[in-house]
């Protein structure tokens, strides 16, 4: 991701949990990287080329049971599971033989982050009704993902 992405995508997480119409020539850099963060921490989702990154308010276990019985109920077969201390990569795919890449990561007891991409082109569309079924599933009222300017 190229620095002065970061910012832009910084900018509408704050806008989509906040309220603020701010644009990427209106807010000042260093409050744009402060406020974005706070904002992931609160618990939202955008998509940056086609992969949709979350940071949500719940335990690891959660967030990765939450994964897999989505994954199951949306037909999505595991290819490759990799683990890790506080780390899960799930590559699955459905019958027709799309993929769908799956990858949560512990940030701290509470925090954990998403990554969800459908197919080789990243259909935004696809990761996001993912990322809905796997806040159902876990009961959570999040923030929906907002697709990033740029």
């Amino acid at each position: 991701m190229k620095f002065g992405s970061f910012f832009r995508v910084a900018i509408v997480s704050v806008a989509g949990v906040g309220g603020v119409g701010l644009s990427g020539c209106v807010a000042p850099p260093a409050a744009a990287l402060t406020l974005g963060l706070s904002a992931a921490e609160a618990g939202s989702a955008y998509v940056v080329r086609g992969e949709l990154r979350g940071a949500l308010d719940h335990d690891f276990g959660e967030v990765v049971t939450a994964a897999t019985a989505t994954l199951d109920e949306l037909a999505f077969t595991p290819v490759r599971v990799n683990e890790r201390e506080g780390f899960v990569f799930i590559l699955s795919e459905d019958d027709r033989g799309r993929r769908l890449s799956v990858r949560v990561t512990k940030r701290t007891e509470r925090i954990t982050t998403v990554r969800i991409r459908a197919g080789v082109i990243a259909d935004r569309h696809v990761a996001t009704v993912v990322f809905e079924a796997m806040l159902q599933e876990m009961g959570s009222a999040e923030i929906a993902p907002r697709r990033s300017s740029g």
